[in-house]
C-alpha cells in the first residue's frame, strides 16, 4: 500500500485517488486542498482584494485596477493588443491569447498565496511600494498614481517592475 501526499491541488489529487483506489493507496494527506471544482475560479482573487485591502494596500489595489482596466482597453483591440502584450514581455508575447496574457500578468499573487501581503523581493508589498512610489519625487503617492499620471501610466510602470521582467 501507498501514502499520497499533496498541498493544494496536488492534495485533491491524493484525497480523490486515496477514495478510488483505497485498495492501493491506505492513506492520504490533503492539505489545504480545495474542496470545491469550478470552471470559473476567479473569486479566488476576492480573497486576495481583501487580505490587500485589510493590510492598506487600498491604493495598490485602485492602481492595479486601473491598469488593468487599460490593459482589457488594449487587449479589445488588435491593433493595439499585441503592443500591450510586448510592453510586458517583450517580443513574440503577441502570440499568446489574451486568456494566457492575462494570466501571466496574475503572477503577482503567487507571492500572496504563500505569504501574504509580507515576504521579500517580489511579494506584494514590495510590488506595491514600487507601483506606488512616485518617480517624479521617490514619494509614495498619497492616492495611488493613476489619479495623478493616469491608467496607461501604471500599466507601463507595472511593466517595467523589475522583479516581474525578469
Amino acid at each position: 500500500p501507498w501514502i499520497m501526499l499533496g498541498g493544494s491541488y496536488p492534495g485533491a489529487r491524493a484525497a480523490f485517488t486515496r477514495d478510488k483506489y483505497p485498495e492501493t493507496i491506505y492513506a492520504a494527506y490533503a492539505s489545504s486542498a480545495p474542496v470545491h471544482a469550478q470552471v470559473n475560479i476567479s473569486a479566488y482573487y476576492d480573497q486576495v482584494y481583501r487580505g490587500m485591502i485589510a493590510h492598506g494596500y487600498g491604493n495598490c489595489v485602485k492602481d492595479i485596477q486601473a491598469a488593468l482596466k487599460y490593459i482589457d482597453h488594449q487587449l479589445a483591440h488588435n491593433k493595439t493588443a499585441a503592443a500591450i502584450k510586448q510592453l510586458f514581455f517583450g517580443e513574440g508575447a503577441e502570440t499568446n491569447s489574451n486568456g494566457a496574457f492575462t494570466a501571466a500578468l496574475a503572477g503577482i499573487y503567487g507571492f500572496f498565496q504563500s505569504y501574504g501581503t509580507g515576504g521579500g523581493e517580489g511579494s506584494i508589498n514590495d510590488f506595491c511600494g514600487y507601483l506606488e512610489t512616485d518617480p517624479a519625487n521617490n514619494q509614495t503617492a498619497p492616492n495611488g498614481l493613476a489619479t495623478t499620471y493616469g491608467n496607461k501610466f501604471v500599466a507601463q510602470r507595472w511593466a517595467a517592475w523589475p522583479i516581474f521582467t525578469e
